[in-house]
């Protein structure tokens, strides 16, 4: 992921803000089992769980950009797809 972002940094405007949603290992292993896409099925806990604490340790650590970090652990996709008109909301 490091060097996804730092190729992408070279070509795109610094931006304003990255909005970091976060979730607990066992979170992201719940909406995997969910959405059962196939691609996503061999992702072991192991793997989630140091990509969050990399993650964690890199925006903590970068402080050159301004970082909104919003906890979605009590987030429900499924629950929360329509706004007050009863129109789809897509995220």
């Amino acid at each position: 992921y490091k060097d996804l972002f730092n190729n992408m940094n070279q070509f795109l405007k610094k931006p304003d803000l990255i909005i970091y949603l976060i979730a607990s290992t066992d979170t992201l292993i719940g909406r995997i089992k969910n959405r059962n896409r196939g691609y996503e099925k061999d992702m072991s806990e192991e793997y989630l769980h140091k990509l969050n604490i990399y993650y964690k340790r890199w925006f903590s650590q970068n402080l050159e950009y301004n970082v909104l970090e919003i906890n979605t652990n009590n987030f429900n996709i499924q629950k929360c797809s329509t706004d007050l008109n009863g129109k789809n909301i897509f995220f």
